[in-house]
């Protein structure tokens, strides 16, 4: 009677109770819902600051700034570098195992030792000796024959680790010169931008002025001194030149916003290059004796280090008495095959670098050449400015004759920024990037 009473009061108490508790939960929910919603506006508000904050629109970039971009985040540095870190996983890896396979050969060791004093210790006169000798022979040639082995792949280990080491010593040359040739690819790509930029900038005004001599010709038909064939003509390579500008000039964006992307940027129509600082004061001269160039290269040094994992793995074959002759043989010749891989790369590096000093005192005559033209294009453009001053030419024929002095101004630009792009792979053999033949 009391069990049941206790259970209805228990009952009773627990229904009173659900009322209040639901209200109380809805009202919960509501304000739950109110801070959820709140706490969602504020972080789509805190999203969207945070997309604004991450999309930076550079309006202009420097050719530093444009090196140091492309070094960060780069896909096949960052590859290079997870293979170095893979190679250094597996040495540590293989250390591990070769420290574990020194303690068993030294338990075993110690183990055969112990063998060897029961062996001593067995009593002649024993009636059990010759079976307990017998055993303990049969243990003996099982333990060393586990030894052996032991000792097996131990020498397996070790062949990995120098092979595994080796690889790291290549892939650390390797990441260098990738870094090094990024830098120069990416300068080259920055120059060859801006040279396409000032060309298009004396195509608009050759169009200028080709559009204010088809109106001269326009005004000329109209009074009937000339054909309209012959004003068809000139209007036809108006349009052409005009067409011709709007195709590179889509082209150029194009290269433009790549170039961008690849910086990992965002390109816009006001994106633009900052100008190169361009000096051809005097023509450097081979400061580095060509065999030192070669020798402290990426290349020469990676080539070096197949030659002494070749001869590694010579002596392994020869030291391995179970090699056959065959074997021995192959490994010689593998060693050959590897200097002869260092022979080649020297006399491709040395013509590479004889190619690389003529073209930078071929481009550096180009500069002196486009300064002459240049400086002669001036005086005829000072003469022809007194001659359209004193109203002996007209203003037409002499906008179309200054526009000479714009295109030697830009075969100048043009020299100097040939000369900048040889002088920058003189800069990446000197930090230890080979040239190669046919490059500049």
């Amino acid at each position: 009677m009391k069990k049941s009473a206790t259970v209805g009061l228990a009952f009773l108490l627990a229904t009173s109770s659900i009322a209040p508790v639901a209200f109380a939960d809805e009202a919960s929910d509501e304000v739950l819902e109110e801070e959820v919603s709140e706490d969602v506006q504020e972080g789509e508000k805190a999203e969207e600051g945070s997309e604004e904050e991450e999309i930076e629109l550079v309006t202009s970039l420097s050719l530093e700034q444009a090196l140091e971009r492309a070094l960060e985040d780069n896909s096949s540095l960052m590859l290079l570098n997870y293979q170095l870190e893979i190679l250094e996983n597996q040495e540590g890896n293989t250390n591990l195992d070769y420290r574990d396979l020194e303690k068993d050969i030294e338990d075993l060791e110690d183990a055969l030792d112990n063998l060897m004093e029961r062996r001593r210790n067995l009593d002649p006169f024993d009636p059990s000796y010759i079976g307990e000798r017998i055993g303990l022979g049969q243990e003996w040639n099982a333990m060393n024959d586990q030894l052996e082995m032991l000792e097996d792949t131990i020498e397996q280990l070790e062949d990995a680790l120098e092979q595994l080491r080796s690889g790291q010593v290549t892939l650390v040359y390797n990441q260098d010169e990738a870094r090094e040739s990024i830098k120069m690819a990416t300068a080259m790509t920055f120059t060859q931008l801006l040279m396409t930029e000032e060309q298009l900038e004396l195509q608009r005004k050759s169009i200028d002025v080709l559009e204010t001599e088809i109106a001269n010709l326009d005004r000329q038909r109209e009074l009937g001194l000339i054909s309209f064939n012959e004003f068809n003509t000139e209007a036809r390579e108006l349009r052409i030149q005009k067409s011709d500008l709007e195709q590179e000039e889509k082209k150029y964006h194009h290269d433009l916003a790549e170039f961008a992307l690849d910086l990992g940027l965002v390109y816009h129509p006001d994106f633009s290059l900052e100008p190169i600082e361009l000096s051809s004061s005097a023509l450097p001269e081979q400061e580095t004796d060509t065999n030192e160039l070669i020798e402290n290269s990426f290349q020469y040094k990676a080539q070096l280090e197949a030659i002494e994992m070749a001869k590694y793995e010579r002596e392994r074959v020869y030291d391995d008495e179970d090699s056959s002759s065959y074997q021995k043989n192959e490994a010689d010749l593998n060693v050959k095959v590897e200097e002869e891989n260092l022979a080649q790369l020297k006399l491709n590096a040395e013509a590479a670098i004889r190619q690389l000093y003529f073209d930078i005192e071929d481009s550096y005559q180009a500069i002196q050449d486009a300064q002459r033209d240049l400086d002669y294009a001036r005086y005829d453009y000072n003469m022809l400015e007194r001659r359209y001053q004193l109203g002996l030419m007209s203003k037409a024929t002499f906008e179309q004759a200054a526009i000479q002095i714009d295109q030697a101004e830009l075969a100048h630009e043009m020299a100097k920024y040939s000369y900048f792009l040889v002088t920058q792979q003189l800069k990446a053999l000197e930090a230890g990037v080979l040239p190669q033949q046919g490059q500049s």
